[in-house]
């Protein structure tokens, strides 16, 4: 019964994961009117590195209940691979601003419009978007 479960509710964790990851880190493509920062680059980095350090943990499960194996994961793999997310979420986190913010002359939301957030910070074309977070 526990591998059933487990191979659903594994992949449903992982997609879960990165729609909560897509929420807080929007991909840009197109037209941008408005997008969220974070200027230290905290959010971004235990983002990628959680997912990066679950990937491994899920394929030994997988493992596990395709094949009825015994697999444990390395620590020193998975020590790596969260470090790795960690420094692609700073990448993609700076990328975000020097690829995206910069070129397009992009304004953060002040915070006298009402906007107050304490980690990351909407910038955006036109004052007005920021009336409408």
């Amino acid at each position: 019964m526990y591998r059933v479960i487990w191979a659903f509710v594994g992949p449903a964790f992982i997609l879960g994961y990165a729609w909560i990851c897509s929420t807080f880190l929007p991909f840009p493509i197109g037209s941008v009117e408005k997008v969220l920062y974070e200027p230290i680059g905290y959010i971004p980095a235990v983002l990628f590195g959680g997912f990066f350090g679950l990937i491994p943990i899920f394929y030994h499960r997988l493992i596990e209940v395709a094949f009825l194996k015994e697999s444990k994961p390395d620590n020193k793999l998975l020590a790596v691979l969260f470090i790795i997310g960690l420094v692609a979420g700073l990448v993609i986190n700076q990328a975000n601003y020097f690829l995206v913010i910069q070129p397009n002359h992009m304004i953060e939301c002040p915070k006298e419009l009402g906007y107050k957030n304490n980690l990351m910070s909407f910038f955006v074309n036109d004052l007005s978007l920021c009336k409408e977070l």
